[in-house]
């Protein structure tokens, strides 16, 4: 079962979505010195890497590879094997490995030609090509009894699999499956984290849950955070956490045209919509408010550009600020400090759209907002179910996060982090139970995404009169008496 879902993986996984987890199967193996260097200047060189004494050069590519693919590889495979350019790290007084690395296989008239090609090397005296296909792939990831996923045989990697394959995985399950990485230790996370996170994350992908992709990648972050590989001089797990989130967060960001801004429910309209739309809206806010962050400094033009979508996003869509619970309140971090990076007018607006909304949820017979451990079912009751007698659940006082999250001023990204993400968590939003906090959740510095200070100076609490005045509520049949509200003071 495992190696068909690693098929299927292989067979569905783009080219660069590819990049992380072959680097980690590079580590898992024995390489050490792995490195991507895929770009303008890798000289045939997407990856490098040493082991026993040799120095080696990889070629990626995703799906097969057929005789009008070989031939435009030509050029590149020569310059694997024989050119001496590229990354600084690239040993050329050792001896060289040359591999081509493809998801797919060799097809039509490609195994010919790759014949061909490694006879004329050898008769040249140079080194020849070797091929990592599928089929080796396959092997190496689950198939061999040595191999890297070995160490997942005890079910959950096929439980989350086959989950996301039913499209029934939420956010809850993927954070209680990504709990185990928190106890490995960073060499285990690079390499078996690494790629486990990777083919949960091509699966979500491939039913078209991006959100959840991204989610399961920030759980990654989490995790190499929590091993204590941030404090290490040569860690390679916390770079590749980062990069497998921008690989599908960038993916999520291609999908977002104009038409998300033009239709009121996202384009997507179900039974439950009223409850969907603003989740929609809040994760994908937050979701490329991180990738905006994450890439100011090595790509400014594309967080520039995310960010005023964000404007737009949040000026068409009333959904952005509109957090049904306390599980979605540090999704407005992000967000706002993207926001303000372009538009600090708009940061400020949509900071008092949020206010308004949680302080409209405490009005009347409004319930509050659900806590950030509650059900789906606990969310739409405190939702909408204040005007129904039915719904046995009493009214919740304001010590919201969402609250704290909200009417707290946000001076830069380091002063959120420790004001507020002390007690909260980015990679779930979610933000589930843990020991590593007084509150039962784990926080991730900025730090632990690359993320720079991006300084602010929005302070919400002059956009809002603190009102002092205590209010009680009536007791209703079937309900219990509601305790006393107190507006204007935030004690979490």
């Amino acid at each position: 079962m495992l190696s068909d879902a690693v098929a299927a993986y292989l067979e569905a996984v783009s080219e660069r979505a590819f990049d992380e987890p072959l680097m980690a199967l590079l580590r898992a193996r024995g390489f050490t010195s792995v490195r991507l260097v895929h770009g303008a200047r890798e000289f045939g060189k997407d990856m490098i890497a040493q082991r026993d004494g040799e120095q080696w050069g990889f070629q990626s590519k995703a799906g097969d590879i057929g005789q009008p693919e070989w031939r435009t590889l030509t050029g590149q495979l020569d310059e694997l094997r024989v050119v001496n350019l590229g990354h600084g790290a690239f040993n050329t007084e050792l001896p060289r490995r040359a591999v081509l690395v493809t998801t797919g296989r060799l097809v039509g008239n490609a195994p010919e030609l790759y014949g061909d090609y490694n006879k004329r090397a050898k008769e040249k005296g140079e080194p020849e090509l070797e091929l990592w296909d599928r089929d080796i792939l396959l092997g190496h990831l689950a198939g061999d009894p040595e191999s890297v996923l070995s160490g997942s045989i005890d079910g959950q990697l096929m439980s989350i699999l086959g989950a996301a394959e039913a499209r029934r995985v939420t956010m809850r399950e993927l954070e209680v499956f990504s709990r185990r990485w928190m106890t490995w230790d960073p060499e285990r996370l690079a390499g078996l984290g690494v790629i486990e996170a990777g083919l949960v994350c091509e699966k979500l992908r491939g039913v078209d849950r991006l959100d959840l992709a991204c989610h399961l990648a920030l759980c990654l972050v989490r995790a190499v955070w929590a091993s204590g590989a941030l404090s290490l001089p040569d860690d390679t797990s916390a770079p590749a956490a980062r990069s497998l989130f921008e690989a599908y967060a960038r993916a999520l960001w291609d999908k977002c045209g104009d038409e998300l801004l033009e239709h009121p429910l996202l384009n997507d309209i179900e039974f439950g919509g009223w409850v969907t739309y603003p989740v929609r809206c809040v994760r994908l806010a937050e979701i490329l408010g991180l990738l905006a962050l994450l890439v100011k400094e090595s790509d400014p033009e594309l967080s520039g550009k995310i960010s005023r979508w964000l404007v737009t996003l949040c000026e068409k869509q009333p959904g952005v600020a509109h957090p049904i619970s306390d599980q979605y309140a540090v999704s407005v971090i992000p967000a706002v400090l993207a926001l303000a990076s372009v538009d600090r007018g708009a940061a400020e607006t949509h900071l008092k759209r949020c206010t308004v909304w949680l302080c409209d949820r405490y009005e009347r017979d409004a319930l509050g907002l659900a806590r950030e451990d509650a059900t789906p079912e606990e969310e739409v009751e405190y939702l909408i179910g204040g005007p129904f007698e039915s719904v046995q659940l009493e009214r919740r006082p304001t010590h919201s996060w969402l609250r704290c999250c909200s009417t707290s001023p946000l001076r830069s990204a380091r002063q959120t982090c420790t004001a507020i993400s002390t007690t909260t968590c980015w990679p779930c939003a979610s933000a589930r139970k843990c020991s590593a906090s007084p509150t039962g959740r784990t926080s991730i510095p900025a730090s632990a995404m690359g993320i720079a200070s991006t300084r602010t100076s929005i302070s919400p609490n002059r956009l809002l009169t603190e009102r002092s005045s205590r209010r009680t509520t009536t007791t209703r049949p079937g309900r219990a008496k509601s305790r006393a509200v107190t507006h204007g003071t935030c004690s979490p």
